[in-house]
């Protein structure tokens, strides 16, 4: 027959050692007394039948002492009906239950909380991103700007032409941002000249005819000179056309401006000198591509020399060999070399 074992304090019951019985196991005398039972009092043993180990193990670590008499009376108390027919066993039961529904409440309301609160950590993340990503690229068009104006750029409005890096800078607006070109990404230009009021002649025809006779710079003059007369222009702008289909208007003239005052007469001249502006970074391009030709393809001068040498030491090894002369060999070698 096993022998029992206190569930406190581990310590072996011979038949004859009292312990007290309770819901989930035994008791020594020694661990009951620390907490104020006694195995030969019936309040104490009435009062360890409702109650567990763990409960007198949470007693023992606490150093709390409880009379049973009196815990037994209140125990006696929660039978008592109420005025409504209830007991208070069921009172309490429903009191824990409705503590453990405001729990569950409570967890949702945090779990809610603490959703809300990652959301908008997540959202103050990304503004940060974006700021700081804002900020490089801030720092980043700063330096491309005052690098421009070091090299004595040429710059009309917005468009910044830097012939020493052989870019072009379109500077940031209050809603655009700032766009950045090589001249290998320059595709070329047009011209738009849109009249007004025409005194005389049809005057595009006669820009046309200038722009054929004197280079793309000379459509502006020729819509102006001549026998062609606008009274009013109403637009005068440039396309700037890049790769991938990009491009960029700039406008000289946006609303009508007569042709003789000063305005349109400083339109013109800053058209102009825009237009030639453009002419010579399609004059650059034209240069580095011949350069970029000339360095990768041989002389011809190269390959003559290249096959002389290969022909002496043919020459010269037929002579090793015996199978002609050193004369021979010497006659040829000079004239090879044309001495």
């Amino acid at each position: 027959m096993a022998k029992k074992v206190c569930s406190i304090c581990g310590k072996r019951l011979g038949f004859l050692d009292s312990n007290l019985r309770f819901n989930d196991g035994i008791a020594c005398a020694d661990c009951c007394k620390k907490i104020g039972l006694s195995t030969l009092n019936m309040a104490s043993i009435n009062w360890a039948e409702k109650h567990s180990v763990e409960e007198v193990k949470m007693m023992l670590h606490v150093g709390q002492i409880i009379d049973p008499h009196q815990d037994n009376q209140i125990d006696k108390q929660l039978q008592k009906k109420h005025e409504n027919g209830k007991n208070m066993a069921d009172a309490e039961i429903q009191d824990k239950l409705k503590h453990k529904q405001e729990v569950v409440k409570q967890q949702e309301i945090q779990q809610k909380e603490d959703f809300r609160q990652r959301k908008l950590q997540q959202k103050q993340a990304i503004k940060q991103q974006r700021q700081d990503r804002k900020a490089a690229d801030e720092a980043k068009y700063e330096k491309l700007r005052q690098q421009f104006e070091l090299d004595a750029a040429y710059h009309f409005v917005k468009i910044m032409i830097d012939f020493e890096s052989q870019q072009i800078l379109i500077r940031k607006g209050l809603l655009t941002p700032y766009q950045l070109y090589s001249f290998a990404d320059f595709k070329g230009y047009k011209q738009i000249i849109t009249p007004g009021t025409v005194k005389k002649h049809h005057g595009i025809a006669r820009g046309i005819a200038g722009g054929l006779i004197a280079g793309p710079a000379g459509a502006v003059v020729g819509a102006v000179t001549g026998g062609t007369q606008y009274e009013v222009v109403r637009e005068m702008s440039v396309i700037m056309y890049f790769k991938d289909n990009q491009q960029k208007k700039v406008r000289f003239i946006s609303f009508e401006t007569k042709t003789d005052s000063f305005t349109y007469r400083s339109a013109q001249e800053s058209c102009l000198s825009f237009c030639q502006k453009l002419d010579e970074i399609s004059t650059a391009q034209k240069q580095e591509q011949e350069i970029g030709q000339s360095s990768e393809q041989p002389t011809q001068a190269q390959y003559n020399t290249s096959d002389i040498a290969d022909q002496l030491r043919q020459f010269k090894q037929l002579a090793d060999d015996g199978v002609i002369t050193q004369e021979e060999f010497e006659a040829k070698k000079k004239q090879l070399l044309g001495i």
